[in-house]
């Protein structure tokens, strides 16, 4: 598990720029990912999903309010098990 970004914003609750983003997933994320290419990637969340554009092969519910407050996430979170347990059989 690790965060979509891997940079830190100027404070914590400030957002990360779109070319920080940009520059860091490819420096820090992909470069994670890379090194299992037969991982369950889960995107947990609308910002995480965007971030993962192209590699997220399962798309959830953020585990945080207010995503995990609505219909469907629990089911989603299912979801991120089943595709795990298909690879691992």
């Amino acid at each position: 598990m690790t965060e979509s970004v891997l940079c830190s914003a100027i404070t914590e609750d400030a957002p990360v720029r779109g070319p920080v983003e940009k520059v860091c997933r490819v420096r820090y994320l992909d470069q994670q990912l890379n090194l299992f290419p037969s991982a369950v990637v889960a995107a947990l969340g609308g910002k995480a999903a965007k971030r993962l554009r192209g590699r997220a092969l399962v798309h959830a519910f953020a585990a945080a309010p207010p995503g995990c407050n609505f219909r469907g996430a629990r089911e989603s979170w299912h979801a991120i098990a089943t595709a795990v347990q298909s690879r691992s059989a």
